[in-house]
């Protein structure tokens, strides 16, 4: 059998979006864990309970973890899929994600859409009171 620790280490793998074949070769290599790739697949990885494909969602809770992300500034509904599923172990279809977007983040959509440039507004005390760091999709 399988140690605890080894199993949560491919639960950690598999949600950060390694394929199967990295986490097995991952796990036999850090962790000195000899099991077969046909194990892992057919075996560990249904009884842990984590497929790609065809995941049940609660899309109730889905929604709400977007509406939250989509506040705290993710943009797009590749980033909000990809937020989903490295924060909260949820797998989302795409198609799902961009209709959640659709619905909760009309303006950004357009804004995207149009690709302009989006001035900001800064109101200081005086010089050297506002520092600004430019991240992507800002």
């Amino acid at each position: 059998m399988i140690r605890q620790d080894i199993l949560e280490k491919i639960k950690e793998l598999f949600y950060k979006g390694f394929n199967y074949r990295l986490i097995h070769y991952l796990i036999q290599r850090n962790h000195n864990c000899d099991i077969s790739y046909n194990c892992l697949t057919r075996k560990v990885l249904p009884r842990l309970g984590l497929k790609r494909r065809l995941a049940d969602i609660a899309l109730d809770e889905i929604f709400d973890i977007a509406q939250k992300e989509i506040l705290n500034g993710c943009s797009g509904a590749e980033s909000l899929r990809r937020i989903i599923k490295m924060k909260h172990q949820l797998n989302i279809t795409r198609s799902i994600a961009r209709d959640i977007v659709r619905l909760l983040d009309e303006d950004g959509i357009k804004r995207r859409k149009q690709r302009r440039l989006r001035r900001r507004q800064y109101f200081s005390k005086g010089p050297n009171f506002v520092w600004h760091l430019d991240f992507p999709d800002s």
